[in-house]
């Protein structure tokens, strides 16, 4: 009217409840590997350029030994239950004190904010521990182990502190694998 007050109101309510739901589990389900259900490749880089560098920590690369013959061996459904062991393994270890994403393949990477030599070493030992008994758990019918590449931090970037974890991921190969 001519003072302003409405005299009608016209509208439509819409539920959008289900369609926010819908694109929240869209979104989770983006970041995430459908089989270890930890960070897939592209969640796990992006994390990973934004965090690492900020305070110092630890990274740790590491893959399953011989997964090739893993996969041979016990085919490649035995294979997905060795990758899920070991994304199990390393949840279990760092108890939700960091970040676990798998970069594909059979090849995993963790970062933790402690850069205590004996922390991180003690976390490398429980890593081995939880792979192994978990493997045993599964009945897989062959022992599942890892080879780890650790890197301390300090304010290196994500691709210096992957490139550190890589050499020394290496380097444990090169060793014998299992360390």
């Amino acid at each position: 009217d001519l003072a302003g007050t409405p005299a009608y109101l016209v509208g439509t309510l819409r539920d959008i409840t289900a369609r926010e739901n819908e694109e929240a589990r869209l979104a989770v389900r983006a970041q995430f590997d459908g089989l270890t259900r930890v960070h897939n490749s592209s969640a796990t880089r992006a994390w990973m350029k934004e965090h690492v560098g900020l305070r110092p920590g630890a990274l740790f690369l590491l893959d399953i030994d011989k997964f090739k013959t893993v996969n041979d061996t016990i085919g490649h459904q035995g294979g997905d239950q060795a990758l899920v062991c070991v994304a199990n393994a390393l949840r279990q270890a760092l108890g939700g004190r960091g970040f676990v994403g798998r970069l594909g393949g059979d090849e995993f990477i963790c970062y933790i904010e402690e850069n205590d030599f004996d922390e991180v070493d003690a976390l490398a030992d429980a890593i081995h521990e939880n792979v192994t008994r978990l493997g045993e758990e599964a009945r897989l019918g062959l022992p599942i182990t890892v080879s780890i590449g650790c890197a301390l931090l300090e304010k290196e970037d994500y691709d210096a502190a992957y490139k550190k974890a890589d050499g020394a991921l290496y380097r444990a190969k090169n060793g014998g694998r299992n360390q």
